[in-house]
């Protein structure tokens, strides 16, 4: 009776191991080195592809680092400074010290400037930078070229 019972189970549970073989998953393709492992059909790998509408794509969770390649990054906050400089005659973007939340933007002038109107200068770019990035606290060194 313990035979005929280990054969019918072990009937049932061998067939499951086989699977389907002829179903082919697109990442299963690689050489023998392995180099070509994650790959699609086109032969172009995972890492060449845009990222925005792949199923492998983490931003969906923002717990997950971004992996496109439009993601924003400390770049682009340099970029919305400077932005703020448009249209300000006189005046040039030196170094951003960025630590944590806090932002220091030295900006250059040409112009010969009294302190109070260095100061006025200063709190109007300010104001201006902070509209621009106000997740960051900015302070502004104005100095004259």
């Amino acid at each position: 009776m313990k035979k005929f019972f280990f054969i019918v189970v072990l009937m049932m549970l061998l067939p499951a191991c086989a699977g389907n073989q002829n179903v082919a998953h697109p990442y299963d393709r690689e050489d023998s080195n392995g180099t070509k492992l994650m790959t699609n059909r086109e032969g172009n790998g995972i890492y060449n592809r845009e990222l925005d509408d792949d199923r492998t794509n983490t931003n969906q969770n923002p717990n997950f680092i971004d992996l496109s390649e439009s993601r924003p990054n400390y770049g682009t906050d340099e970029n919305k400074l400077s932005e703020a400089l448009i249209g300000e005659e006189g005046l040039t973007m030196g170094p951003v010290v960025r630590n944590g939340q806090d932002i220091r933007v030295t900006v250059y002038t040409s112009d010969d400037l009294s302190k109070k109107e260095l100061r006025d200068r200063e709190e109007e770019l300010h104001n201006k930078m902070v509209r621009a990035l106000p997740r960051y606290h900015i302070k502004i060194n104005l100095e004259k070229r």
